[in-house]
C-alpha cells in the first residue's frame, strides 16, 4: 500500500532525486550541475518551501513526490507565473506510475497549500490561490495535470533546456 504524508525530513538531496527523475536527468549530480535546475532544490526548506511523499507503507521507501516552492521575478523557475502562485514539481518512480498516485500527491499537495501564508515583495500577507507548473508539451502527464484541474496558460509556451516545446498551466487551490 502506497501512503501519502508531509514529509518531515526533505532535503536537498530527496529534492533532487525526484527533480532527477522529474527533468528526465539520469543523474542526481546533472541537477545541481544546471543552475536552471538546481534551484529548485538548493537551500531546500525556505519559509513556503512543501513537500509530500508517497510512500511504500511495508518497505518505507519514498515511491513518489510533490513539492512547491515560492518564487520572486528576480529568482524563478520554468512554471512561474507570479510571487503569489507557488510552482509545483512531481515524480513518482516510473515503476509506481499509472496508479494514481501522482494525483493523490497533487490533490494533497494544493490542500496543504491552502495553509501556508506568505508575505509579498511589498510585505503583505498573503494566501496563495492557484498553483502553477511547467510541462514539456508532449508529456504523458498533460492529462494527469488537466484531470486533476490545471489548465494551460496561453503564450507561455517556449522551447526547454531540450530543444522542445513546454508550456505552463495553473490549477485553482
Amino acid at each position: 500500500m502506497i501512503g501519502i504524508r508531509v514529509s518531515g525530513a526533505v532535503d536537498e538531496a530527496l529534492v533532487a532525486r525526484f527533480l532527477a527523475l522529474a527533468a528526465h536527468e539520469e543523474a542526481v549530480e546533472v541537477v545541481f550541475a544546471n543552475p536552471a535546475l538546481a534551484t529548485y532544490a538548493q537551500g531546500w526548506g525556505r519559509k513556503g518551501d512543501s513537500a509530500l511523499v508517497a510512500e511504500d507503507e511495508t518497505t518505507h521507501k519514498v515511491v513518489g513526490m510533490c513539492w512547491a516552492r515560492f518564487w520572486t521575478a528576480e529568482q524563478h523557475g520554468f512554471g512561474w507565473i507570479d510571487e503569489w502562485t507557488p510552482e509545483l514539481a512531481i515524480a513518482v518512480e516510473p515503476q509506481f506510475q499509472g496508479q494514481g498516485i501522482g494525483a493523490r500527491l497533487i490533490e494533497a499537495l494544493k490542500v496543504e497549500l491552502l495553509s501556508v501564508s506568505m508575505l509579498d515583495s511589498q510585505g503583505a500577507s498573503f494566501r496563495p490561490e492557484r498553483v502553477a507548473l511547467n510541462v514539456r508539451a508532449d508529456s504523458p502527464a498533460v492529462r494527469l495535470y488537466e484531470r486533476v484541474g490545471f489548465v494551460r496558460v496561453e503564450g507561455s509556451e517556449r522551447q526547454n533546456r531540450t530543444g522542445s516545446i513546454s508550456y505552463n498551466m495553473v490549477a485553482p487551490l
